[in-house]
């Protein structure tokens, strides 16, 4: 029996050993060379820990700049690790744990619409590698729409290309490509206006991932987020432009963010969430955003904002037969209705 339990432990550990090992040599096999722009150490670096056995395996990734580890078992980011070619996760901004805090949800919706700004055709990785990774979270019943300033859609051709897509999903792109794709600016009122008219539906979730000036994210957010559904979310990336002075960006080195960048923008909407009441403004020296009376919330991580639609606009006054539904009273340190 003693000789019976060692050889059964030692095939135990045999077995575990052999296991990790096949799983780490499948990892290497199947790792891909994510194409950066700029080849600075920093960049080299977070290739290399993106590249890392330890990231693709899905264990944990940690951001060397904060020492931050992220759980990384959810679905979103299980989906959107096998897309190099995006930047949806990645060690320096965590965009994944947004993704997945406030789009896993809406996949139980029978169809979800959904706009993104920015198809990546300057990228070099080439462009519409997050397309997939959106067609693939969502499924095959994801409306799809894409608005981007270059045209490129043999690139994008290209992209789907290297894909091992079935008939259905080659189908799926066919009709995005011909039907869901708008060539422009987004900082254009008037493209952005006709675009919404083409579509004709209001859109669950938009996302903002292109050009990142201040021009483009304002004049996107004011003239697209009339057309979010209630209860949806619009999205904005890259918001580290906000301090980048140059003229291309239109930001500002100022740690106070200037009220004409999109961080300044973000943080007047949060002052209206405070400054409107039920009794009405609060002061009469602040002038509200747009479409603040729409906002729900905002929430921020590293770069990211995500700004969630009301199901019905805020009442800057409180109905004539409004009641209190008790009369607070504290007393020792509690409160409670008397």
């Amino acid at each position: 029996m003693a000789g019976g339990s060692g050889v059964s432990k030692w095939w135990r550990v045999s077995a575990i050993v052999n296991c990790v090992l096949l799983v780490i040599c499948l990892c290497d096999r199947n790792m891909r060379t994510w194409d950066i722009m700029d080849n600075s150490q920093a960049e080299k670096a977070t290739l290399a820990h993106r590249n890392s056995t330890e990231h693709r395996l899905g264990c944990k990734l940690k951001n060397d700049a904060t020492g931050e580890t992220l759980d990384t078992g959810g679905e979103f980011f299980k989906i959107a690790n096998k897309y190099n070619g995006t930047d949806k996760v990645h060690p320096t901004h965590h965009y994944e744990a947004m993704y997945a805090k406030y789009l896993d949800a809406l996949r139980s919706k029978d169809s979800v619409r959904m706009l993104e700004i920015g198809l990546g055709c300057n990228m070099p990785a080439g462009p519409g590698h997050s397309t997939e990774l959106w067609r693939v979270f969502f499924g095959p019943s994801l409306q799809y729409h894409v608005l981007e300033y270059t045209q490129c859609i043999d690139a994008w051709r290209k992209t789907v290309s290297k894909y091992k897509l079935g008939r259905n999903a080659l189908q799926w792109y066919q009709d995005t490509m011909s039907k869901g794709t708008f060539w422009g600016d987004q900082a254009d009122p008037q493209r952005l206006e006709s675009m919404m008219k083409t579509i004709g539906t209001q859109l669950d979730v938009v996302l903002d991932d292109g050009g990142h000036s201040m021009q483009q994210q304002i004049t996107s957010f004011e003239h697209l987020f009339p057309h979010v559904t209630p209860g949806g979310v619009y999205i904005i990336e890259d918001l580290e432009t906000s301090f980048y002075p140059q003229k291309t960006w239109g930001g500002t080195t100022e740690a106070q963010a200037a009220q004409t960048t999109t961080v300044g923008y973000m943080q007047r909407i949060l002052t209206d969430l405070h400054w409107r009441t039920e009794s009405g403004p609060v002061g009469s020296h602040h002038k509200p955003t747009l479409w603040s009376h729409w906002v729900r919330s905002i929430d921020c991580d590293r770069m990211v904002c995500v700004i969630t639609k009301r199901t019905t606009p805020f009442a800057p006054k409180r109905p004539k037969n409004f009641v209190w539904p008790c009369k607070l009273n504290c007393a020792n340190g509690k409160c409670g209705c008397a």
